[in-house]
C-alpha cells in the first residue's frame, strides 16, 4: 500500500519539567512527531480496536518503535525515546519518556482514526433476499442442493468404509502360516476407495464453495470482500460484517467475515449472516 506520512503535535506533561533536571544530557523539547502509515500499522489498530471492542475498554496501548520525535521542523531527536501507540475507538495517539525512564513525560495530539483510512470505508450493501425467487436463483439453488447430496453421500460411505478399515484390521491371524492374501486384498482396495472418496468429496466441497459464490454475485449483487448488513441472530440488530466466505449447509447459505467497527475499520471478531435457501420442508 502507498505510505500515508502522519504528523503530529506534541504537548509536554507536568512530568515533563520533574524529570528534565535528572537526565546527565540536555534534554530536547519533542515539539512534532511522525510515523509512517504502513500494513503492519494498520493491523495493529486493527488488533487494538478488536480488543477494546471485545473486552469493553476505553484505550489499548503498544510499544512502538516506529515514530519519529523532533524538537523542530528539521531537528530529529536522537535519544533514546520510549515511544507508545494508544489506540481508542475514535482516534490514536503517541507518548513517550526518555529511555530507561517509562512514565511518559510527553503525548502528542489526537488523530481521528477516520483521518489515517478514510479509504478503507466502503459503503454497505443490504441484502435483497427477494431476488432468491427468480428463475436464475432457483437454477442455482438447485445444482448446489444437488451437489451437497452428492457430497454428503460420499462423506457417509468414506465413514462406513472407515469403519470396515477397523474391522478388518481388527481381524486375528488364522495361524502363523497361513498367509491373509484375500484380507490383504480387501484392506488394499478398501484403503484406495476411501483416498479416491476424500478426492471427490473434497472436489464437490469446493465446486459448492464457487457455486455458492457465483449464487452471490449473480442474485444478491456482492462478492467476497464486499461489506454487507446483516442482523444478528440474537436480537435482530443490524450489523455490518465484510464478507470473507461463504458456505452451504442444510439448506441454508452462511455469508462470513469480520465484524466492521463503528469507525469503520474491521474488528477481529468473525460474524455471520444465514440466509435460507430451502426450507426445511422442502429440504431432502
Amino acid at each position: 500500500m502507498t505510505k500515508k506520512l502522519l504528523c503530529l503535535n506534541v504537548e509536554l506533561l507536568n512530568a515533563y519539567n520533574n524529570a528534565k533536571p535528572m537526565y546527565p544530557f540536555m534534554v530536547p523539547s519533542p515539539k512534532l512527531c511522525s510515523a509512517f502509515v504502513t500494513t503492519d500499522f494498520i493491523n495493529t489498530i486493527n488488533k487494538a480496536l478488536s480488543l477494546i471492542d471485545e473486552n469493553d475498554l476505553n484505550e489499548v496501548s503498544f510499544r512502538s518503535d516506529d515514530v519519529n520525535w523532533f524538537s523542530s521542523l528539521s531537528e530529529q531527536i536522537y535519544q533514546e525515546i520510549r515511544s507508545n501507540l494508544h489506540v481508542t475507538k475514535d482516534c490514536i495517539y503517541y507518548s513517550g519518556a526518555f529511555a530507561p525512564d517509562k512514565t511518559p513525560i510527553f503525548v502528542s495530539t489526537r488523530l481521528p482514526l477516520s483521518s489515517i483510512t478514510p479509504d478503507e470505508k466502503r459503503a454497505a450493501r443490504q441484502l435483497n433476499l427477494a431476488f432468491l425467487a427468480t428463475d436464475t436463483a432457483k437454477a442455482l439453488i438447485s445444482e448446489i442442493e444437488n451437489l451437497d447430496r452428492e457430497m454428503q453421500l460420499a462423506w457417509e460411505r468414506l465413514d462406513s468404509l472407515e469403519g470396515l478399515t477397523s474391522a478388518i484390521d481388527g481381524v486375528k491371524a488364522a495361524s502363523f502360516t497361513t498367509p491373509s492374501e484375500k484380507t490383504d486384498e480387501l484392506a488394499l482396495e478398501v484403503s484406495i476407495e476411501i483416498k479416491q472418496l476424500e478426492k471427490e468429496a473434497e472436489s464437490l466441497e469446493r465446486l459448492i464453495e464457487r457455486k455458492c459464490e457465483l449464487l452471490c454475485n449473480r442474485v444478491l449483487s456482492i462478492s467476497v470482500g464486499d461489506r454487507i448488513i446483516t442482523q444478528t441472530k440474537l436480537n435482530n440488530k443490524n450489523q455490518e460484517i465484510q464478507l470473507e466466505s461463504v458456505r452451504y449447509y442444510n439448506g441454508t447459505l452462511y455469508l462470513t467475515g469480520p465484524k466492521v467497527l463503528k469507525n469503520g475499520l474491521l474488528g477481529k471478531r468473525s460474524e455471520s449472516a444465514y440466509v435460507t435457501l430451502v426450507p426445511n420442508n422442502e429440504h431432502k
